[in-house]
């Protein structure tokens, strides 16, 4: 331990943790006095300090450092403020909060751009954006001395020590919700507090007992890291593997290697009188790994522990996760990427367990009717785990989402060691101990088929889907192998292996040897780059694999947003997991609504104006400072202005269209139209509200153009919450009403008349006796994130149309019902009403059965509009011919007015046209049939006449004789 001596220390102060940390980076310990800010570089011993030139400082307390924006947060328990400023000095300073009374914490969000306090005179938990808008109470409720407050970025959850009666240690969510008290017991003065987010640890300082204490995050596994004799420990902050604190009773900042791995060194020499200090970097550098993929991790279950290892660093033997409670003898895990949670099988406690993978939510999933559970896999695809009991001989699984379980196979069974699925065919394989064979089965444990046997005690198997490879181990021999899926084509890997998991990624295949403490390497196509990663002390029995996969993104929108932000953004793709933070452009920081793996919805900051008409890259940050581009940019444009709202009626039941014209309008991405309904009842005496209804619909709004938003108004027909008025009116309200009758009370709600009659002047004077009602809908526009025409009654500029009225809907005649309009072409139908110009003519749509009704114009008591030119087509209920007319007012009212005849459909002229023309065609080409055929037979017989007479007239010599020589006969002629 090294102490670095101070003159005198009034309340020394740590917050936060380190950044970032590379080589050739500098290292800063950023210290507060009273009345200034000085930093110190924790690498130079010769380093005397740097001030920080800000201003205003009486007592300066919590710290905090934003590197996005390199600026200082800090709290002043004597100014009762709040404040930040560039660590450049003094330009931009600026009071964020000037009615905080003792903010002994303060942390950041630098990812969502939140900033958390604690105040422990008011005893709150707050919370607001880092630019001092939004403020909100998170936590009020059974908190005594809130002290220190630290964030966890990766589970979006708020730490914070209290340190009233009784002492004790709590965490929630960043929304306040799920709170749990994590340590209780042996605590005095809890006052300073830290978080290692690597190895899911958390160190606190208690201040009345003067020893410092680390455990895991929820609490367990706790155990003293400091308890010397003389120390008097008040703040802690983490650098690397130091862990530092301030001392009131050394006067002094110490410094501790909380690992024991090495020797101490000097940082600083020695300081002057300054009281808060916090890790910082200011310089610039490389911040962990910046790739285009999230990692690939090995996961190793120990004898009391699972291990992530980075596959990307060589010989390196990752980190516990701490956070993990139930670990004793994971024989098998897997990973659901899906979900990231990490599902194993605990030999010693008879179980199989899950948790996300940063350790969080751990709970036993099967803990009954199990023995040896020894292998394990998760179907992403249809949501179950399935696992082999080596001592029950049976293969079970269980539905994740119904938690239904199932037992697949239970016969023929002598000792199921390890299975694998094939996500393709839904197959699930399976070693068996003691019958010597590898098996496959269908899900649900139909077609069962041997692939292999006379094997020596197969023991683990992994699957390569893709290339339809097996790999497994065969225990007895000491040997790895390796053939095709159906069996065929077996090949010795490597010798001298005695396997007790299997895991695959990419060309490589990774083992756990048991007995000799060791997880090895080795490229399975060329059987070579064999490497070891060896333990001394522990014993590597479980692998699985984290695989992300490639980060990709297929949508981003809306890419526009005015510069007052607030505008909800979606982005589209895949391997959305440990997402903690979206960026546009370097410094712009977006707050996460909504995530899962393929999608996130995040909430754009403000700029200032001078950014609008600019583009900004749009990124995503994971944990472990992975930073992905998505490759769409975002533009901001001009906020939106308003300049009118019309009409300034609707109805009861909505559905009615709002125009909105401005300007710049196409700038928001989720317009939404907003209506306040208040009711009063008010004494007509006194003018005191006795009853108030306030009751708030929402309309969606639809972009038209860049200078109108059609809005469609919500509906008021249910019924309304109501709430007495505050104040002191309710307080008179009772005075007055113990003076009232019953009868009196009985007409509370409404405007109640009572006749007094003189008699003497036989005058009748009314007078009002005790309510009147007040109805009044104010309006509003939610555009995205500009504040300004929320009320349009605050505003000058939009007073004039910041009230609307509520109308009765017009009313249309069904008079006709029984006698239907008889459709005429190309005129248009007219139906009578009443108050139909009461609402614009685009409020009105005509259905004409299944056809629309075109070219609506309106008087004040008729509706004309043009039916469709061919009959529409007929619905089950309809008579033929005949079509109902249904006019809709607005979206919530529909009136059937009667039916439309289309007596003489234009179909059957249509018909009757095309039928006459092709009949009059088929009776010409008859025609013209027969009389060829008729022709063709008149010219046969007068070939056939002529050469008969030929043939007559030959001689005997086979000559025709002359003409002149041929005498005919006497031709006779009948009368």
């Amino acid at each position: 331990m090294i102490v670095l001596r101070i003159m005198s220390i009034y309340g020394l102060w740590l917050v936060a943790l380190i950044y970032g940390s590379s080589v050739g980076s500098d290292q800063l310990l950023l210290v507060a006095t009273t009345d200034h800010l000085r930093y110190y570089n924790v690498s130079d011993p010769n380093d005397r300090g740097t001030s920080i030139p800000v201003i205003n400082i009486s007592n300066a307390v919590a710290v905090g450092y934003d590197p996005t924006e390199k600026r200082i947060y800090w709290s002043d328990v004597r100014e009762h403020t709040i404040s930040r400023a560039y660590v450049t000095g003094t330009a931009d300073q600026q009071v964020l909060f000037s009615n905080v009374t003792t903010a002994d914490g303060l942390t950041l969000d630098v990812y969502n751009r939140m900033l958390y306090w604690t105040d422990t005179n008011s005893d709150t938990v707050e919370q607001s954006t880092m630019d001092g808008r939004s403020r909100k109470t998170l936590i009020s409720r059974n908190l005594d001395q809130p002290r220190a407050i630290v964030l966890d970025v990766d589970d979006r959850m708020i730490y914070w020590t209290d340190w009233g009666s009784p002492s004790r240690i709590e965490r929630a969510r960043l929304d306040g919700t799920d709170r749990k008290q994590i340590v209780t017991k042996e605590l005095v003065t809890p006052n300073a507090m830290v978080l290692d987010l690597d190895f899911r640890l958390m160190y606190w300082a208690d201040a009345g007992l003067d020893r410092i204490e680390v455990a895991k995050m929820d609490g367990s596994s706790r155990r003293i890291l400091l308890n010397e004799n003389g120390i008097h420990p008040f703040a802690l902050v983490i650098n690397g593997d130091y862990l530092y604190w301030s001392d009131w009773s050394k006067m002094a900042i110490l410094k501790q290697d909380r690992f024991h791995k090495s020797k101490d060194k000097d940082v600083i020499s020695s300081m002057p009188r300054y009281t808060g200090l916090k890790a910082i970097m200011l310089k610039s550098g490389k911040s962990g790994r910046v790739l285009n993929i999230i990692p690939d991790i090995l996961l190793a279950g120990g004898d009391n522990q699972i291990r992530e290892i980075y596959l990307d660093i060589d010989n390196d033997l990752g980190k516990p996760i701490s956070s993990l409670s139930g670990v004793r003898l994971p024989l098998s895990i897997d990973f659901d990427v899906n979900k990231d949670e990490i599902y194993w099988t605990e030999l010693q406690t008879k179980s199989i367990r899950k948790a996300r993978r940063g350790g969080s939510d751990e709970q036993a999933l099967i803990t009954d009717k199990i023995e040896y559970p020894s292998g394990l896999a998760v179907s992403h695809e249809t949501n179950e785990l399935f696992w082999a009991d080596r001592n029950l001989a049976l293969i079970e699984k269980i539905n994740l989402l119904t938690l239904s379980r199932t037992t697949i196979l239970n016969n023929d069974l002598i000792s199921p060691s390890d299975i694998a699925l094939d996500s393709r065919y839904r197959h699930v394989y399976w070693t068996d101990f003691g019958k010597n064979t590898i098996e496959r089965a269908f899900y649900d444990g139909q077609g069962r088929q041997k692939i292999l046997y006379d094997l020596a005690a197969p023991s683990a198997i992994v699957l390569d889907i893709a290339k339809r490879l097996l790999y497994w181990g065969d225990f007895n021999s000491a040997i790895l192998y390796k053939a095709n899926m159906d069996g065929r084509e077996r090949v010795q890997l490597r010798a001298d292996v005695r396997v007790e998991d299997l895991a695959l990624l990419g060309k490589f295949l990774y083992w756990s040897e048991l007995e000799k403490n060791y997880i090895g390497r080795l490229n399975r196509h060329t059987r070579q780059e064999y490497s070891v990663l060896a333990s001394e002390t522990e014993r590597f029995m479980g692998l699985g694999i984290i695989k992300y996969g490639k980060i990709s993104f297929t949508d981003v929108s809306p890419v526009i947003g005015p510069v007052a932000g607030g505008t909800n953004i979606t982005i589209r793709g895949h391997n959305f997991l440990r997402v903690v933070g979206v960026k546009i452009g370097d410094r712009l920081k977006c707050v996460i609504k909504q995530m899962n793996s393929s999608s996130i919805i995040a909430t754009t900051s403000a700029v200032s104006q001078t950014a609008a008409g600019k583009q900004y890259l749009i990124s995503i940050k994971f944990t472990g400072d992975v930073l992905q581009s998505t490759g769409y940019h975002f533009t901001y444009k001009p906020d939106p202005t308003v300049v009118l709202l019309y009409p300034l009626t609707t109805l009861k039941r909505g559905g009615t269209i709002l125009t909105v014209k401005g300007n710049y309008l196409d700038s928001v991405a989720a317009p939404v139209l907003k209506l306040t309904r208040l009711q009063q009842s008010v004494n007509i005496n006194t003018d005191i509200v006795i009853k108030e209804t306030r009751t708030t619909r929402f309309g969606n709004c639809d972009v038209v153009n860049r200078t109108q938003l059609a809005c469609i108004t919500p509906s008021f027909d249910e019924i309304d919450t109501s709430v007495n008025a505050p104040g002191t009116g309710v307080k008179r309200l009772a005075r007055d009403t113990r003076a009232l009758s019953e009868q009196v009370n009985m007409f509370i709600n409404q405007v109640s008349r009572i006749e007094s009659i003189t008699r003497d002047s036989h005058v009748i004077v009314k007078r009002e006796l005790l309510t009147r009602e007040i109805e009044i809908i104010y309006t509003g526009l939610r555009l995205d994130g500009v504040s300004k025409y929320i009320n349009l009654s605050k505003n000058i500029e939009t007073k004039n149309f910041s009230r609307i009225n509520f109308i009765n809907p017009p009313h249309f005649s069904n008079s006709r019902r029984n006698e239907p309009l008889v459709f005429s072409s190309k005129q248009k139908i007219a139906i009578e009403g009443e108050g139909v110009d009461k609402l614009a003519v685009d409020n009105y749509i005509v259905d004409i059965g299944l056809g629309r009704c075109e070219g609506i114009s309106i008087t004040s008591n008729k509706l004309f509009c043009l039916p469709p030119q061919k009959e529409p087509s007929r619905s089950v209920d309809n008579e033929r011919h005949k079509h109902p007319i249904v006019v809709h007012i607005g979206r919530n009212i529909a009136e059937n007015v009667g039916d439309l005849d289309y007596p003489f459909s234009s179909d059957l002229y249509l018909g009757l046209g095309c039928g006459a023309v092709l009949l009059v065609v088929l009776i010409i080409i008859i025609v013209i049939i027969v009389a060829r055929r008729k022709s063709s037979k008149k010219t046969t017989r007068r070939r056939a006449g002529a050469d008969q007479w030929r043939h007559r007239q030959e001689d005997d010599n086979g000559q025709i004789p002359n003409v002149d020589e041929i005498h005919l006969p006497p031709m006779k002629f009948e009368d």
